[in-house]
């Protein structure tokens, strides 16, 4: 029987050093992952048989993948409704200023006229008299300016597709697992993938 190196093997002889400089996404669990590197890749021979060297080279590997296993995440985690096909939302901007223009004219005259009799006459005589004459005029403009924002959301299906084959479709989706892929890209670059 032939003896290989795996990466099963120099993982157990470094005591799990050779992924300390593994660097991954937020919310990825970087156990999980080795767990799955190690399931995967454990019986297949390593291309670099040096720790130290693999070491680097797995920490260079992963700044190489990061932005392709960040977008496998938010793809993966991303929240949607299986069964609608569409999902808009449309955003409306409604602005503009009312201008308004008015004036206003009263006149109002009138006249007090205070009379007096002198005892036993009984006749009366003005004894004093007030004219008033009083005009008002006002005139104004004002200007609103408004501002409406309106917001539309339309969802469901579309009837392009029917929601057996996008529950179908979301069926084989899950199927497949990140951490499985990840670990398929790691099997690639790093092992002789070589079945006994």
């Amino acid at each position: 029987m032939l003896s290989k190196l795996t990466i099963a093997g120099l993982n157990e002889f470094t005591e799990g050093h050779i992924f300390d400089g593994l660097k991954l996404p937020e919310g990825i669990d970087k156990d999980t992952l080795i767990t799955e590197i190690i399931r995967q890749c454990s019986e297949f021979s390593v291309i670099y048989t040096e720790p130290n060297f693999l070491s680097k080279m797995i920490k260079k590997w992963s700044e190489k993948w990061y932005h392709n296993f960040d977008r496998w995440w938010k793809a993966y985690n991303f929240e949607y409704n299986a069964l609608y096909n569409l999902e808009v939302e449309a955003t409306y901007t409604d602005t503009g200023t009312d201008h308004t223009t008015g004036s206003t004219n009263s006149s109002n005259t009138g006249s007090v006229t205070n009379q007096k009799a002198a005892y036993p006459n009984e006749n009366f005589n003005n004894a004093t008299r007030d004219v008033n004459d009083v005009h008002t005029s006002s005139s104004g403009t004002s200007d609103v300016d408004h501002h409406n924002i309106h917001t539309e959301k339309r969802f469901g299906n579309q009837g392009v597709t029917m929601s057996q084959e996008m529950l179908d479709a979301e069926y084989n989706v899950w199927q497949r697992n990140v951490y499985q892929m990840m670990a398929e890209v790691f099997a690639t670059e790093f092992c002789i993938v070589i079945y006994d």
